[in-house]
């Protein structure tokens, strides 16, 4: 696991390189090759030095691990465009992205609560507390193989229906939303044998149910790898 430090000379190293390259110093390659080397840590960079790292992202064509970088492969299966393991851009999408994803939902709550209205997410509509009700019970059965997971989900859910609660621009097209996709989906939505197998292992059971059925299918996978 990397230190501060490391982590600090990682950042430094990166945007060193997104220099040189940006003046012909180094290759699209070496500066692919460092980026899957140090991975981003968005903790020591600015939004604009971000920004910077997106644009390259999107111009280049030259991926480290560029056999797994096309959206039209294996990685499908397992529902990435990109490898997370493998391709500079499938580990950009776990790391950094959905670090900054949190991090935003994590501050949007805690200023709804501390700075704006402390009851924010108490609902005298008794649609959206009826709602509310039964997001809270589906995420609490339902994503129980980590702690942050579960906060991930329970801020979407505060944030969304308190942005149904609070902004009547917002209100009605909330209610008009469910109401026709009630409708549409009157039964339910199909799901492939993959996206049932995997809801099985990840959101069925208690933790322990749920560590040991991702243990058994992490190994198993090893087996078909070789």
């Amino acid at each position: 696991m990397k230190t501060e430090k490391d982590r600090r000379r990682c950042a430094r190293k990166i945007k060193d390189a997104i220099e040189k390259h940006k003046s012909g110093k180094i290759k699209t390659e070496k500066l692919a090759k460092i980026i899957d080397e140090c991975g981003i840590d968005p903790e020591f960079w600015t939004l604009q030095e971000l920004k910077s790292i997106n644009e390259f992202m999107q111009k280049s064509k030259i991926m480290i691990g560029a056999q797994y970088e096309d959206g039209d492969n294996k990685n499908r299966d397992t529902g990435f465009k990109f490898s997370p393991y493998f391709t500079t851009k499938g580990k950009y999408f776990q790391g950094p992205i959905k670090q900054m994803i949190r991090k935003a939902l994590y501050m949007s709550e805690k200023w709804i609560v501390h700075k704006y209205d402390k009851d924010a997410f108490v609902y005298d509509d008794p649609r959206l507390k009826r709602l509310d009700d039964f997001l809270n019970e589906y995420i609490e059965k339902h994503f129980r193989h980590a702690e942050y997971k579960i906060d991930f989900m329970h801020q979407i859910r505060h944030i969304v229906i308190f942005i149904a609660k609070e902004d009547p621009y917002y209100t009605n097209v909330f209610f008009d939303f469910i109401n026709k996709f009630v409708v549409e989906f009157k039964d339910g939505i199909e799901m492939t044998e993959k996206e049932l197998a995997t809801f099985e292992i990840w959101h069925v059971g208690d933790y322990q149910e749920i560590r040991d059925k991702q243990k058994e299918y992490n190994e198993q996978r090893k087996k078909d790898i070789a």
